[in-house]
């Protein structure tokens, strides 16, 4: 019976010694790179002991090593690593551990020695498989969403807005009526040149240029120059002629012929001149002139006792009238009108209907089915 009993304790003693062997699941040399890291994941038996060892070659160090039991229970976590000699981790169940070992180096990786056993509770448990695998999981939940669908052909009449022209309206605008007194040349106190500058009226896009509903602009002006008692009789003559003329509804509608600038205005605006050839008398040397930049550009020039000019190329802007008196002894007056045409477009919104066909599309609520991938073990 003694020998029996002497077996029998003899076999635990073998299987408890055999079981106290640590078993290797790793034995690893991992190069982790700049701003990385590298996660070993493993399986463990019931009463399992996990020992870590961990050796960061040329005496760097690792940002965090870090062991997690699967899913989420941290087991372990240590910063600025360089060695780990042994560390044991018990594992009252069977798990998973996932070792993760992260490198925040932006320009070194790091060369490390991992050793990672098991040391199984019982004997039986030394074979044990510790790999493990990853399967894809579908997760599929049900949402609400809208969709159009088409219900075959249908005709419908569409209601929309368009800007057009509501009026055309004409003005004569009044720029400069003036006396200028030029003196003589040999005049102490004064000069024998004068100069008159004015500005024609701006144009005008309102309430925006982009989008205007009204738009105003100078399309056209004129002036005249006269020189004393001569040349205001010559501008009158020529208003009593625009008087008598039959002239455009443009002229008449505005009224202007009867006004004291009749001819300059029907001058200005048909370009029709009821002036005749100026009369003798005291003459004056003009120049009528504007700045484009730094360059003087010239309109009209000349010496007379009367003149007249229509200008359509230039409309915007300041310009000068430049007056010159080459008498000895004597000053003149000289009267200078000018005016200017104003057209103004007014618009406005027009509603209107066109008729287009096309698929009926109704919007219904549909329930379709939403599928997320995800990694389990």
């Amino acid at each position: 019976m003694k020998p029996i009993f002497l077996l029998f304790l003899s076999l635990i003693s073998i299987s408890t010694l055999h079981s106290q062997y640590p078993v290797t699941v790793a034995d690893l040399t991992l190069k982790i790179g700049a701003k990385s890291e590298e996660v070993l994941t493993y399986g463990f038996a019931a009463g399992d002991k996990v020992l870590l060892t961990l050796d960061v070659e040329e005496g760097k160090t690792l940002k965090e090593v870090e062991v997690m039991e699967y899913p989420g229970n941290v087991r372990f976590q240590d910063y600025e690593v360089q060695t780990v000699a042994g560390r044991a981790i018990d594992m009252p169940g069977k798990s998973i551990l996932q070792f993760r070992f992260s490198n925040t180096d932006i320009l070194k990786g790091r060369v490390c020695r991992v050793t990672i056993k098991r040391l199984p509770a019982k004997a039986e448990a030394r074979v044990f498989n510790t790999s493990v695998r990853w399967v894809e999981k579908f997760d599929t939940s049900w949402v609400m969403v809208t969709k159009e669908i088409d219900h075959g052909g249908e005709v419908w009449q569409v209601e929309k807005t368009r800007k057009v022209l509501e009026s055309v309206d004409t003005s004569i605008v009044q720029v400069l009526n003036r006396t200028e007194r030029v003196h003589s040349r040999t005049m102490i106190q004064a000069n024998n040149t004068s100069e008159v500058c004015f500005e024609l009226p701006k144009n005008l896009s309102l309430p925006n240029e982009k989008d205007p509903y009204q738009v105003s602009e100078v399309v056209s002006w004129a002036y005249t120059i006269t020189v004393g008692e001569a040349g205001q009789k010559w501008f009158q003559e020529a208003n009593v002629k625009a008087a008598a003329k039959t002239v455009t509804s443009t002229v008449m509608k505005l009224g202007v012929v009867s006004t004291g600038y009749g001819a300059l205005a029907m001058l200005a605006i048909e370009g029709v001149s009821m002036f005749t050839s100026p009369p003798s008398g005291e003459n004056i040397h003009y120049e009528t002139y504007t700045m484009i930049g730094d360059e003087k550009k010239v309109l009209d020039a000349g010496n007379s006792v009367a003149s007249s000019k229509r200008i359509t190329d230039y409309k915007q802007g300041r310009y000068c009238i430049l007056l010159k008196n080459d008498n000895i002894m004597d000053g003149i007056n000289v009267d200078l009108t000018v005016v200017a045409v104003v057209v103004k477009h007014t618009y406005k919104d027009e509603t209107y209907t066109v008729t287009e066909t096309g698929p009926r599309r109704e919007k219904i609520e549909v329930r379709e089915a939403k599928v997320e991938v995800r990694k389990a073990l």
